[in-house]
């Protein structure tokens, strides 16, 4: 049996064989989110985001334990934020090897000779 914090009630279902069902509403979420010490906006998402594809996973999948879904939504957010705080590539690299716009026209202008003609 999973053990829940009395405060967060998750309603056992018999049909579901006595697994966790879905959170009631998004104050038991956003409580989940804040006794770990988790953000306030990252619960708001959290919900919002499941909410909105009807608790489901793949779009079929139904969520069977939004306990684990909430802990794993966080490892991600917490990775996200890290690779932001990377340094980003700079924009201004010069991929074509070229050092001046006049090297670039003469790499790609056809050159034509009129003598003859």
């Amino acid at each position: 049996m999973v053990a829940i914090n009395n405060h967060i009630k998750a309603i056992k279902n018999k049909i579901n064989g006595g697994k966790l069902d879905l959170p009631q509403n998004e104050k038991l979420v956003v409580t989940f989110f804040i006794e770990r010490k988790l953000p306030f906006g990252e619960a708001k998402k959290f919900h919002c985001h499941y909410q909105s594809i009807r608790w489901k996973v793949g779009g079929t999948a139904e969520i069977v334990d939004w306990f684990a879904l909430a802990k794993k939504w966080m490892l991600k957010a917490k990775e996200l934020k890290e690779d932001k705080t990377l340094v980003p590539v700079s924009q201004n690299t010069d991929n074509l090897g070229i050092s001046s716009m006049k090297d670039l026209i003469n790499r790609y202008e056809p050159t034509y000779s009129l003598c003859g003609l």
